[in-house]
């Protein structure tokens, strides 16, 4: 992904960072397919097993119970995807320091250090799904971050894997 557009001063335009969000508003519409076509697929085992006998009501609350859970994340990746919208239109663009990086099950994991505007550093945590194994960045290593001038607590790294939420904590100056 090319972060080009991301270091520009805020407030950026929504057709600027919407290639950023292009995953998390994909899978959360991929997963609302799978609540359709896991409904679908309970609701005809039902049929299929006792006819229409089993499909009211006990057929239909188990079917919707069970395409809730697909449903629930999609919500909760849409949800993700309004918080870093306003994160990649609004936020600061800075460069930060890796402490710590690690992958486990395509999850890079980091630990970063910035300094927002005011000059007060933060330590922060920050994790990006779906990153290779080559994508690792080396301990001490410069990152691309963005933050919140009103929050610096809240900030996102942006890596050739994309855009990774965080949460920070003032750095202990010690």
């Amino acid at each position: 992904m090319d972060i080009d557009a991301l270091k520009k001063p805020a407030p950026r335009e929504l057709s600027e960072v919407r290639p950023f969000l292009g995953r998390n508003r994909m899978f959360s519409k991929v997963l609302i397919g799978v609540a359709v076509v896991l409904f679908g697929l309970a609701m005809l085992r039902f049929y299929l097993k006792g006819g229409g006998v089993d499909l009211f009501p006990y057929g239909v609350l188990i079917a919707l119970a069970l395409a809730a859970i697909p449903l629930y994340f999609a919500w909760a990746n849409a949800f993700i995807a309004s918080k870093m919208e306003k994160l990649l239109t609004q936020g600061i663009h800075t460069r930060g320091s890796i402490v710590e990086a690690s992958l486990s099950a395509n999850v890079l994991a980091m630990k970063v250090e910035f300094q927002d505007r005011s000059g007060i550093n933060w330590l922060g945590k920050s994790a990006i799904f779906g990153a290779l194994a080559d994508e690792i960045p080396a301990k001490g290593s410069d990152i691309d971050l963005l933050y919140l001038p009103d929050n610096s607590a809240k900030f996102a790294v942006l890596t050739s894997s994309g855009v990774g939420p965080g949460k920070a904590k003032r750095a202990d100056p010690t």
